[in-house]
This record gives structure tokens, C-alpha cells and sequence, in this order.
């Protein structure tokens, strides 16, 4: 009897051994299973995670409005009046060739005072014509003189000496046989203005008169 209680209760044990190991068996594949789901979810989630870091939405710019394009036209220069004035060559007191037109195309107005060393106003006015010249140039008008009797040696001696007294060192010229039907007059000193084309313009100024040149220059250069 005893023998008999005794493998029934190790049947019992066996069973409940056997019972537990299939159950503890059946939980472990559970959570393997549920592991090895979890595992294969993770990627996904990492994927679209990493994809959304990738391709983040970027914010577009409105376009910006494209600059006119300014086409600035050269601007041509007004060309000068053709010269087709009075035209000769000749010296000044020390000897070097003077041509008349660089003289005249060179300013917008010339003066030209015809005067001699014999002639009382003419010298008398020279110390003025010094301190008017570098004004006069100042505002486009150069001063030039035009020694009467240039052609003689002496002559030109004593003009060098009166200029050089009078503080005078604008140009002076000798004057020549064409230049003296041009710039004719029965008087002197007698002042001529010159336009930048070789025309006189005007009439000349007779006798020593530094106010009316001033007067004409003033017209002439406002």
C-alpha cells in the first residue's frame, strides 16, 4: 500500500515538473517572439527618423525681382568749329617761331595789344596789362603783344627792358608785314580781341584803356 501512495505521488511530481517546463517553455517563445517583433519595429522607426532628418522641408524664397539692366549712352563731346581765321608765323622778342593758331585755338578769346616803344600811353599802360594778363587767363582770354616796330633790332632791346620794369611777362610778338594788314590801325596802342577760330571779333579798342578791356572781357566770359 505504502509502495502504491508513493509512485503516485512521484507520478504527481513528475507531472507537475513536466507541466511547468512546458509553460516556462511557451513564456520564453512568447518573449522571444514579442523581442524579435520589437527588433524589426525598431529599424522602421529609426528609418522614418532618420528620414525625416534627411529630407527636412526647406522653406522656399520667394523669388527676388531681377534688376533692369541701365544702358548708359556715351556722351559725344560738341566738336570745335573748324579754324579758318587768320593764320601767320613769326617770333617773339627772343627769337623762338610763334604760330598764331596754337595761340588762338589754345584759348576762347585772345587779346592782342599792338603797341610800340616809341608810343607814351602805350609803355604807360603795360603795368596794368601785367597785372590784368594772369586774371584774363585765368578765365580763358590770354593776353599776347604785338610790337609795332619789331622789326627793328634796337627796338626789340628797349621792349625787352620796358616788359621787364613793368613786371610784364606775357607774350610778345614781333610783328610781320601780313600781320599788320591784319591787326591795322592808324593808332596805337590799339587792342584787338581774337576768337578761337582766328576771327577778330568785335571792334578793336583805341588808345590805352585797361577798363574797356576789362568791360569786353566780362561780355566776352560772363
Amino acid at each position: 500500500m505504502k509502495k502504491r501512495l508513493f509512485a503516485i505521488i512521484m507520478a504527481g511530481v513528475l507531472l507537475a515538473a513536466v507541466t511547468a517546463c512546458g509553460g516556462d517553455e511557451e513564456l520564453r517563445e512568447k518573449r522571444y517572439a514579442d523581442e524579435k517583433e520589437e527588433e524589426e519595429e525598431k529599424p522602421e522607426k529609426k528609418n522614418k527618423k532618420e528620414e525625416r532628418k534627411e529630407d527636412p522641408e526647406e522653406p522656399v524664397d520667394p523669388e527676388e525681382p531681377e534688376e533692369p539692366v541701365v544702358v548708359v549712352e556715351p556722351v559725344e563731346e560738341p566738336a570745335k568749329p573748324e579754324y579758318d581765321g587768320i593764320e601767320g608765323v613769326t617770333s617773339d622778342l627772343y627769337g623762338n617761331t610763334v604760330d598764331l593758331q596754337d595761340i588762338f585755338t589754345s584759348h576762347e578769346y585772345t587779346m592782342v595789344n599792338m603797341w610800340a616803344t616809341w608810343c607814351g600811353p602805350c609803355v604807360g599802360e603795360i603795368p596794368e596789362l601785367a597785372v590784368l594778363a594772369p586774371e584774363f587767363e585765368a578765365r580763358g582770354c590770354a593776353v599776347v603783344g604785338l610790337l609795332s616796330d619789331g622789326d627793328d633790332p634796337d627796338a626789340v632791346i628797349d621792349a625787352k627792358a620796358i616788359l621787364s620794369d613793368a613786371g610784364a611777362d606775357y607774350l610778345n610778338l614781333c610783328i610781320t608785314p601780313e600781320l599788320y594788314e591784319v591787326f591795322y590801325s592808324e593808332y596805337i596802342p590799339a587792342t584787338f580781341f581774337v576768337d578761337s577760330t582766328g576771327h577778330i571779333v568785335g571792334e578793336p579798342i583805341i588808345g590805352a584803356d585797361p577798363e574797356g578791356y576789362k568791360t569786353t572781357v566780362n561780355n566776352l566770359l560772363p
